[in-house]
């Protein structure tokens, strides 16, 4: 059939003149014919009256009035006969009656009392009898009025009252020392030595040697001895030697001997010295006149006054001492009093404001 991910004519996260995240004539998850994560000539991460994680008018990643994951006419990982990641006629986040990662009627990250990337009967990013990556009537990457990751009429990614895997005061891949997409002994979503989308011994969502959406020392979307959600040697979506996202010897969402998102020496998300989603009083997923993904005042992924992935009292992956995506002659986890300081100042004055008005 249709591969995504193909190694022939079009690649997503393509080797050749497109990158992902790369700079100079580079797409963002190239527009034009080639789609990634598409349907027809509609392009994830693309520039067409797209949805990306839209809020309101809000669009991120977004570009004119373009929006990706959104719920309108644009399918987000569902493309019919069209699998993504797929191997053979195997659907991974299709749509219709197959599931998430799942092959035939096998659900992947849900099955009623079955729960994957769960530890004893705790349910991750759940909330009481919620499944993560529902199924049931409720496709992941769907359509209609049923949300990604959502519950309900809960919206994941959303802006107003409801939080991102958040329940009430609880951080969300935060922990104090978390870093977050940075690179360079890079911690990501990270709990204690944790790293994501690094090329060498890296953890992925993982708390103390115990990685998250895994089982005893499982490693997810790591490269070079990298398991993916895997357990016990055992590699998932994997083909060969092949790793996941990967073709050949290229790193995950790399091309060559590239960093994943990156091309030659530029980093993840950046562009030589060019920091993206950098921080310099930059807060990610924080919260009271949060700025997210912001460089320099500059509100990416945001509009006016609207914090995306922001929830009253909820810092959402908010780290006291994250430098995000910091490169080369830039502060590596910098312990800063300053910066502390200021996270203390603005944390109490927000608590304030929200007696004040409570």
């Amino acid at each position: 059939m249709v591969f995504l991910f193909h190694v022939t004519m079009v690649f997503p996260f393509s080797v050749t003149n497109v990158f992902l995240f790369s700079v100079a004539n580079v797409f963002l998850f190239p527009v034009a014919n080639v789609s990634l994560f598409s349907v027809a000539n509609v392009s994830l991460f693309s520039v067409t009256n797209v949805f990306l994680f839209p809020v309101a008018n809000v669009s991120l990643f977004s570009v004119a009035n373009v929006f990706l994951f959104s719920v309108t006419n644009v399918f987000l990982f569902s493309v019919a006969n069209v699998s993504l990641f797929s191997v053979a006629n195997v659907f991974l986040f299709p749509v219709a009656n197959v599931s998430l990662f799942s092959v035939a009627n096998v659900f992947l990250f849900s099955v009623t009392n079955v729960f994957l990337f769960s530890v004893a009967n705790v349910f991750l990013f759940s909330v009481a009898n919620v499944f993560l990556f529902p199924v049931a009537n409720v496709s992941l990457f769907s359509v209609a009025n049923v949300s990604l990751f959502s519950v309900t009429n809960v919206f994941l990614f959303p802006v107003a009252n409801v939080s991102l895997f958040s329940v009430a005061n609880v951080f969300l891949f935060s922990v104090a020392n978390v870093f977050l997409f940075s690179v360079a002994n890079v911690f990501l979503f990270f709990v204690a030595n944790v790293f994501m989308f690094s090329v060498t011994n890296v953890f992925l969502f993982s708390v103390a040697n115990v990685s998250l959406f895994s089982v005893a020392n499982v490693f997810l979307f790591s490269v070079t001895n990298v398991f993916l959600f895997f357990v016990a040697n055992v590699f998932l979506f994997s083909v060969a030697n092949v790793f996941l996202f990967s073709v050949a010897n290229v790193s995950l969402f790399s091309a060559a001997n590239v960093l994943p998102f990156s091309v030659a020496n530029v980093f993840l998300f950046s562009a030589t010295n060019v920091f993206l989603f950098f921080l310099a009083n930059v807060f990610l997923f924080f919260v009271a006149n949060v700025f997210l993904f912001f460089v320099t005042n500059v509100f990416l992924f945001s509009v006016a006054n609207v914090f995306l992935f922001s929830v009253e009292n909820v810092f959402l992956v908010l780290v006291s001492i994250v430098f995000l995506f910091p490169v080369t002659n830039v502060f590596k986890f910098p312990v800063t009093i300053v910066f502390l300081i200021l996270v203390t100042i603005i944390f109490l004055f927000h608590e304030a404001i929200v007696f004040l008005f409570l």
